[in-house]
């Protein structure tokens, strides 16, 4: 019985010591489930950073600021070269975004789209992930802001527009704006880009015989769209068509199916292609990631 009772008393012991430990556990489960969130939350914020300098800095400024000079609250709209609505920086923006009111005044919702939001955070929180997902619309149709989700031909799929979203509402904008000074290697000015190379201009095909002389026709590209969205040039022809960037934004001369490219036209700069083709009707747009979407298209018709 000795032995019996001594290995019953271990096993109560090791009972004892192991509900202990779950206790104790458990206790501190609320803890780790704080700390995953957190670990999560800063990996999409990192993530939604990465997004934010390669497809929103050009519109919106490095620190969020938009179209409010970064040290002014109210400033005028022409004064960064931005055509995008603050969304962070040293603006109200911050506080309606990461906390929902702006100096102890909550956002007071919106119906928008169709769409109605409520108050506050929460509210704040899906009306600017349904602005990123479908974009923002002026009163004559044309988009002031492009869709990103791919859903509607953006770059951008649902979990990564919830990180952006994430970013924007969590995300330390000094860090940030840090983050694209490094990216860019400076400040970045309306039209820089990271990834920008050299704007290619393909050579002319050389005029049939029969074809007539050399002859140029004049393209604007503005936010977000080209005028005129039509253009007639002659058929067998050199043709140079010279294109000016008046937009805030960069932006790109493309013809998919005859593998023409303007390369990337920086704002207030010129850029030009050289054509020769047979008669018909060529699709032209600008492949900047969201502008095709919004509506920057044109027609070449050739005769």
């Amino acid at each position: 019985m000795g032995a019996v009772q001594r290995l019953a008393t271990v096993v109560i012991v090791g009972l004892v010591a192991l509900a202990t430990v779950l206790v104790l556990y458990l206790a501190d489960e609320n803890n780790r489930i704080s700390a995953e969130e957190e670990n999560q939350r800063e990996a999409a914020i990192e993530r939604g950073t990465d997004n934010f300098v390669q497809l929103c800095l050009q519109c919106h400024g490095p620190a969020g600021e938009g179209i409010l000079g970064q040290d002014a609250k109210f400033a005028d709209g022409s004064a960064t070269g931005r055509i995008g609505l603050p969304i962070g920086g040293n603006t109200y923006a911050t506080q309606l975004n990461q906390t929902g009111s702006v100096d102890g005044t909550p956002w007071p919702g919106a119906s928008e789209d169709g769409v109605t939001y409520p108050g506050g955070f929460e509210g704040r929180t899906e009306w600017i992930r349904h602005r990123i997902t479908y974009g923002k619309l002026n009163p004559d149709g044309t988009y002031r802001m492009p869709a990103f989700w791919d859903g509607r031909g953006g770059p951008l799929n649902s979990s990564q527009i919830d990180e952006l979203v994430t970013m924007i509402q969590y995300g330390d904008w000094n860090a940030i704006y840090n983050h694209a000074i490094e990216t860019y290697g400076g400040y970045p000015t309306p039209g820089s880009n990271p990834n920008a190379a050299p704007a290619a201009t393909p050579a002319a095909t050389p005029a049939p015989e029969n074809g007539g002389g050399g002859t140029s026709a004049e393209v604007d590209m503005v936010d977000i769209a080209f005028e005129p969205t039509s253009v007639e040039i002659p058929a067998n022809t050199d043709v140079t068509i010279n294109l000016v960037n008046k937009g805030a934004s960069q932006h790109e001369f493309k013809i998919d199916s005859e593998g023409i490219d303007s390369g990337l036209v920086d704002p207030g700069a010129s850029g030009s292609v050289s054509v020769n083709l047979p008669p018909g009707e060529y699709d032209f747009h600008c492949p900047v990631p969201g502008h095709t979407e919004a509506g920057m298209t044109g027609k070449l018709i050739v005769k």
